[in-house]
């Protein structure tokens, strides 16, 4: 894709790119930041499996009560 500078022409792009067969990479794309983004996540990745304990939410984090939900609704799935 070329630089895209605005909402005008990002919204030109994906209406008659995004998915179609024009939509295929380029040698000319620079993908570094990709890359740092991929050894970053793999690195925190890393360092989270590595831990003795699960990641644990802070106690009244807004996404504490959805995962709550989702452990017990898992929980609840795989009962006899």
């Amino acid at each position: 894709m070329e630089s895209v500078g605005g909402k005008e022409q990002l919204d030109t792009w994906v209406e008659k790119t995004y998915h179609q067969p024009s939509d295929e990479y380029r040698d000319t794309w620079n993908l570094e930041g990709a890359v740092e983004d991929a050894w970053l996540l793999m690195h925190v990745g890393l360092q989270v499996a590595n831990q003795p304990d699960m990641p644990r939410w802070n106690a009244g984090d807004e996404f504490e009560a959805p995962r709550r939900r989702a452990l017990e609704s898992r929980a609840l799935e795989s009962r006899p």
